[in-house]
């Protein structure tokens, strides 16, 4: 996992990790703090396990 406040460039960064990715180095998750702030929003309104389903969304875009 990769945590950073911002990103100027978020598909740049995503297409970053997905060459990394198809290179055989493992996978990185961009995670910054809009991401974050997303899954503390969903924990407040008691949707804890709509997280699960964000991260598999982002490990997808990374991966595919």
């Amino acid at each position: 996992m990769l945590f950073f406040r911002e990103s100027d460039n978020m598909v740049r960064l995503k297409s970053r990790c997905k060459d990394f990715a198809n290179q055989g180095n493992g996978v990185i998750l961009p995670i910054d703090d809009d991401f974050i702030i997303n899954c503390l929003e969903r924990i407040e309104n008691d949707n804890r396990r709509t997280i699960d389903a964000k991260l598999e969304e982002l490990f997808q875009q990374v991966i595919s």
